[in-house]
Order: C-alpha cells, then structure tokens, then sequence
C-alpha cells in the first residue's frame, strides 16, 4: 500500500471518529458499530474469528466468542475498515448500493491481501490515531526504549498491534 492510499485511510477513520464523536485513547467499536446502524453478533463457525457481511441496508459483523477482548477491538475496528473501505457504507452510496452480499473473506486474515491490509490499516488509525499514539508513546518512554504493554493497554490492544502501529508511525525500529 503507498503512502497516500495510507494517508486516505488515516483520513477516514478520523473523519469517522469525529462524526461519531469517538474521544480518547480506548474507544468503545461495540457502541461505534451500533451507532451507525450495524450489530455485532456470535459467530457459529469455529473457522471464523470475525468477518462482515450486508444485512438489508446495514450491516453485521460476526465475531468468535473466545478471543481476548484486545484481539476482540482490532477485529471490530478492522470489520469497519472493510465497511467503509470496501463496502462503501454511509461514504460512497453507489458502492454500498451496488454490494449485494459482501463477505470479506476470513482465510485472508493475515493480511495477505491488498484488501487486508487497508482494513488492518483503517483499525489501527481508527484505535491508535497517530497523535494520540505519539503521545502516549512519549509518555512510556523509559531509558532503555518504549514500554509497550503500558501503550498498549492504553489503547485497548494487543502488544503486537501497538508495535506495528508504532513501527508504521516510524517511532520503533523494525527490528
């Protein structure tokens, strides 16, 4: 994904936290989902760890019951990239119209599609929002480098989730 595909994502989900008026470092996507029409529903496959689909003019997202509530967050936030990146909901009406039965696929999860990666992209813009991040990050700053459980349970993710943000942000090495 280029930088600017990257800064477009960025862009989105911050026009989406303030559309919502989604403040602070831990915010709640359960109540995002639902305030824009979606619901969040059990899934009944054991393959499936979340995945969305069109339901009539709004959406569902679909989440695996026994995942811990970090991986829970970026699934929610990563579902809603697909939403609005793909799916074209309340953003782009003739996309969102012209999906009949969207279901991103969940053998793709890992990120091995351009797909994929935008939607990881959109959750951690949505969850870590840069300045927030950078701010956060500065203060768990210690001598020896950053304390990465501190920003991450600061955000309600998990330790991976916080380093990649970070390494994406430029501020951890990818080492």
């Amino acid at each position: 994904m280029n930088y600017q595909k990257r800064r477009e994502i960025h862009d989105l989900a911050g026009r989406v936290r303030a559309a919502l008026g989604l403040t602070g470092p831990r915010l709640d996507v359960v109540a995002a989902v639902k305030m824009i029409g979606g619901e969040i529903e059990t899934s009944q496959s054991p393959f499936v760890e979340a995945c969305v689909r069109k339901r009539g003019k709004a959406f569902v997202i679909e989440l695996s019951g026994d995942v811990r509530d970090e991986r829970t967050r970026f699934s929610v936030a990563h579902e809603l990239g697909h939403v609005f990146l793909h799916m074209g909901y309340m953003v782009d009406p003739a996309t969102w119209n012209s999906v009949d039965e969207y279901r991103d696929s969940p053998m793709y999860r890992m990120g091995h599609s351009e797909e994929e990666l935008q939607a990881h992209e959109f959750a951690a813009a949505l969850l870590m929002p840069e300045a927030e991040f950078r701010a956060v990050a500065t203060q768990h700053l210690k001598p020896q480098g950053f304390e990465l459980g501190g920003i991450a349970k600061a955000f309600g993710v998990s330790i991976p989730a916080a380093r990649n943000r970070g390494r994406w942000l430029g501020l951890f090495s990818w080492d």
